[in-house]
């Protein structure tokens, strides 16, 4: 799969969060993270909220949180204890 940077990719998809930020999303613990997934979650001055479970019922929390895991690894973004 060919990857565009993140930037390339946000502003072809714009409301995409650009989790690589240094305090973006991904850095909040995870249990926040897990939270904000499965109940959904909208950010301030977004016009869009992202829907419980991404919008699929189907998913279960482990299958999240494999998915939080696989972000972290990729992005190499470690959790904030210090929520």
């Amino acid at each position: 799969m060919h990857r565009l940077p993140w930037s390339r990719r946000q502003r072809n998809n714009p409301g995409v969060p650009n989790l690589t930020l240094v305090d973006g999303r991904l850095t909040k613990s995870d249990d926040t993270v897990l939270k904000n997934i499965v109940d959904g979650f909208q950010s301030e001055g977004s016009l869009m909220a992202m829907p419980p479970k991404g919008g699929n019922p189907d998913l279960t929390e482990q299958d999240i949180a494999d998915v939080l895991a696989y972000m972290r690894k990729e992005y190499n973004i470690a959790p904030n204890t210090e929520e």
